[in-house]
């Protein structure tokens, strides 16, 4: 018995000491549990795991539906399924296509996707009775371009449109103000060169987009991987994926980061507000994820992997986030 406490002392006090980013049952920020299990959404490639959501709402809906989410298959962590695809819902909760007969997926794999090409991070932004879904391809040689596709109904798409944002563009995430689009992005320059930095840039037309400028937002231990924006009546909110310097990106958590300009940022709270959960869906990392705001408060879509790699896409629903105030020389800009 005496060799059994000890062994259990023993796992704790390692447990402190490594800091360790897998968590059992609750966050430590504001009490947000994680969900229990994904959601159940159909994939074109039949594996039905994804990744990369990024929702719009619209509550009197949009050709027929509240919700619609782009994200990307990615079984096992397989790229060459990483798609942009559509799915629509009128509860946030249950997904489907919002007709047989739309391409799905929306974007189909580069020609050179069996040498290592693949499509990846989705944004979807609606303007007026358009909506943009950008998304990256990248090359066999590593080159990547943002494009653009437009729709009117969400099932007929354009042509794939070229932008100029630079080649080291990553989770770039959309909004639009009613004059010019705006975008914050990981600057990815490479492995290994951490802490990677946040841009941000804007558009009048979604193709030319000014030289983009460093965002302020103090991450202590944290490097920055992937982002989306929402502006709410709080400003702009940030969800933001990023590991440790420490560890990877394969071991990532989320925080929550507002801004009332959308230049400078700063962390809700230091701790990060979702974390893996041990033996659970979401067991090894928190990846990319996707945020609106009502009368009712936070609903987030996120998506995560298990230690198997198998990912998913959960949902919880959070009332509050608390947040630190922000520096007094720092005025909120006027609604449109």
């Amino acid at each position: 018995m005496k060799t059994h406490n000890i062994i259990i002392v023993g796992i704790i006090i390692c447990s402190i000491l490594l800091g360790s980013e897998i968590v059992q049952g609750q966050n430590t920020t504001d009490k947000v549990l994680n969900a229990k299990s994904p959601l159940v959404i159909y994939t074109y490639d039949k594996s039905d795991q994804m990744n990369h959501p990024d929702v719009i709402y619209e509550p009197d809906g949009w050709n027929g539906f509240k919700y619609w989410m782009v994200f990307t298959p990615y079984p096992y962590g397989n790229s060459k399924h990483e798609n942009p695809s559509i799915r629509v819902s009128n509860d946030g909760i249950h997904w489907e296509k919002p007709a047989e007969q739309i391409p799905d997926p929306i974007v189909p794999p580069p020609l050179d996707n069996h040498y290592g090409g693949f499509n990846s991070d989705p944004d979807m932004v609606l303007v007026g009775k358009t909506m943009y879904l950008f998304y990256r391809s990248t090359t066999e040689d590593r080159t990547t371009t943002v494009y653009f596709k437009t729709s009117l109904n969400g099932i007929e798409w354009s042509e794939p449109h070229v932008t100029n944002l630079p080649t080291t563009t990553t989770s770039p995430a959309l909004y639009y103000d009613g004059n010019m689009f705006h975008c914050w992005f990981i600057e990815y320059t490479g492995p290994h060169k951490e802490p990677y930095v946040i841009k941000y840039c804007v558009s009048d037309d979604g193709r030319i987009w000014s030289n983009p400028g460093t965002i302020t937002l103090a991450t202590p231990g944290y490097t920055p991987w992937h982002l989306n924006v929402t502006k709410t009546n709080e400003g702009f909110e940030m969800l933001l994926t990023a590991y440790r310097l420490t560890s990877d990106n394969g071991h990532t958590v989320l925080f929550h980061a507002w801004s009332v300009n959308g230049l400078h940022w700063r962390l809700s709270s230091l701790e990060p507000f979702l974390k893996p959960v041990k033996d659970s869906w979401d067991s090894k990392e928190i990846y990319r994820s996707a945020m609106i705001k009502d009368d009712s408060g936070y609903k987030i879509w996120y998506s995560a992997s298990d230690i198997n790699d198998r990912w998913g896409i959960g949902y919880i629903t959070v009332e509050t986030i608390p947040q630190e105030k922000e520096p007094a020389n720092e005025t909120k800009p006027e609604e449109n």
